[in-house]
C-alpha cells in the first residue's frame, strides 16, 4: 500500500516535471513568434515608407 503511494507520488512528480518542461519549450516558441512578428512588422513599415 505505502509502496503503490510512492511510486503514483513518483509517477506525479515525473509527470508535472515533463509538463513544466513542455511549457518551457511552448514559451521558448511563443519568443520566437513574438520575435517574428517585430520582425515583419519593422518590415512592413519599411515596405510603407
Amino acid at each position: 500500500m505505502e509502496n503503490d503511494h510512492v511510486d503514483r507520488e513518483d509517477l506525479l512528480l515525473r509527470e508535472i516535471m515533463d509538463l513544466r518542461n513542455h511549457n518551457a519549450d511552448l514559451n521558448a516558441e511563443n519568443l520566437g513568434l513574438r520575435e517574428e512578428i517585430v520582425q515583419m512588422q519593422t518590415e512592413n513599415s519599411i515596405l510603407k515608407s
